[in-house]
């Protein structure tokens, strides 16, 4: 595979990346409320599994509502997105064009300078497929291909979820908090990962302001920060239109993501002809 297809990959990888890592569920607890620390005077609670308090029950409430104002209702997501990706060794610019049907198919198409589409993919629950317009060639992998690009599980739900702009790490022990005015700040346990989560209780709604998750495994450590501003509604759905996502390994990328246009439950096609004179790679 070509560098530009390696990187076509990375870049979608980004789009969805979700982290679940595979590390013990202890492993990083006690390090966990050192995360939240801030210069403000709120301080760090830590929570034992017969705290009580009206400030946790509080808490648990905004957690529930958090995940409750998950976008569910929908059929159909059509979307243009102005991308940009950053590693230590490259970079790259695209308008990404996006179609989903909900649980069955997402279809990306990525234009590069001049207006010119470079790459196509079509993915399912269990496969993609990459068209790679520019060198007139098809590759087919399992969904689990994307783990290898990405360096973490990924599944056709969390990049779903992650198109979507939905609140991904509402679950899970809660291990600590920080409350300041009106922004919540919580560290979560889940089975598989660490999460920390940023929230702005507005007085009619909830406002997820970031996600970040932590994996300290046989001596490497990862970490994944989400962001979402920019939160607008359309269709009477409210999403966030901007989001960065960064992904801290041995090297560190950075992707931007500014959705332009987006619109809910219209019929959609999803075109994936693949001419007789691409080969297979």
């Amino acid at each position: 595979m070509n560098r530009f297809s390696q990187i076509t990959l990375q870049i979608t990888a980004g789009l969805c990346t979700l982290l679940l890592f595979s590390c013990s569920s202890t492993k990083r607890a006690q390090k966990i409320p050192n995360k939240l620390k801030s210069a403000d005077s709120s301080k760090v609670v830590q929570v034992t599994a017969d705290m009580q308090s009206e400030e946790l029950d509080s808490l648990q409430r905004v957690l529930m509502v958090l995940d409750s104002q998950k976008i569910r209702q929908f059929s159909t997501l059509k979307a243009k997105v102005k991308l940009d990706y950053s590693t230590e060794d490259n970079s790259a610019s695209a308008t990404a064009s996006i179609r989903l049907k909900k649980d069955s198919v997402i279809w990306i198409s990525l234009t590069g300078p001049f207006a010119i589409e470079g790459y196509r993919m079509l993915i399912r629950p269990d496969s993609l497929i990459l068209m790679d317009k520019l060198k007139h060639t098809i590759t087919r992998r399992p969904i689990g291909y994307l783990e290898e690009i990405a360096k973490m599980p990924i599944t056709f739900q969390d990049m779903q979820n992650i198109i979507l702009g939905n609140p991904l790490f509402t679950k899970g022990n809660l291990q600590s908090y920080r409350h300041n005015h009106n922004r919540w700040y919580a560290a979560l346990e889940g089975e598989v990962f660490k999460s920390f989560l940023s929230v702005v209780a507005s007085p009619h709604k909830l406002v997820l302001k970031s996600n970040k998750i932590e994996q300290d495994q046989d001596g490497i450590k990862r970490s994944c920060a989400l962001g979402y501003s920019n939160y607008q509604k359309v269709d009477s759905i409210e999403i966030a239109m901007d989001r960065k996502i960064k992904l801290q390994d041995k090297k560190s990328t950075d992707i931007k993501l500014q959705f332009k246009e987006v619109i809910f439950n219209q019929p959609l096609s999803f075109p994936f002809s693949i001419p007789k004179n691409y080969d297979e790679r």
